[in-house]
């Protein structure tokens, strides 16, 4: 099992809006975990009042989706809803099956199982959690397509060990996280929470 490490490090941020964008991370990042089949035997959330870090564990590298069958559209519908139904499960109309239900005749579609690398799927959950992040109060600054409660300066994401590589906005994660000394920023190499 592996764990994720995140952390956001910005000016700093009021503590109202600490208090409030680490609920909502923590809410939000469970539910997008849990919708991708991940599992965290813990997932902790932290602030400073300039960081805001993420701390799971018990996360395994690959994420099993075992086989189903899918309910979809109802049948009668117009043909372009079932096309776009087998097309959003990667499958031809022709590969549909038709079953009788309480409630009428429906297609399914059979998915086979599948093993999906966990990184992979962080990559897309984590921007898309911080970007859901609703600020009561929130910066845009520059000429940068982000608002954040206030500027946002690095984001350190390691998973297993290593960087968990994504872009939010105009930032690009990197491995190291920033010590504010006396008159001065300094980078220091993460490899874990540790």
């Amino acid at each position: 099992m592996s764990e994720l490490f995140v952390e956001l490090f910005s000016e700093e941020i009021p503590s109202n809006l600490q208090i409030n964008a680490r609920k909502q991370l923590e809410d939000l990042l469970k539910q997008n975990l849990s919708s991708s089949n991940l599992k965290p035997k813990s997932l902790e959330v932290f602030s400073t009042p300039t960081r805001l870090t993420i701390y799971v564990t018990g996360l395994p590298k690959i994420i099993k989706i075992p086989a189903a069958e899918i309910k979809g559209p109802k049948v009668g519908v117009p043909e372009s809803v079932i096309s776009n139904y087998a097309k959003s499960k990667n499958l031809n109309v022709t590969d549909l099956q038709k079953k009788e239900t309480e409630k009428g005749t429906f297609y399914f579609a059979k998915v086979k199982a599948k093993e999906i690398s966990t990184d992979e799927e962080l990559e897309k959950i984590i921007p898309q959690t911080l970007k859901d992040i609703n600020w009561k109060k929130s910066m845009k600054w520059s000429d940068f397509e982000m608002n954040w409660g206030r500027p946002l300066i690095s984001i350190l994401a390691i998973f297993n060990e290593g960087l968990l590589k994504f872009n939010f906005a105009h930032l690009e994660t990197v491995n190291f996280t920033m010590l504010e000394t006396d008159d001065q920023i300094k980078q220091v190499k993460v490899k874990n929470f540790r």
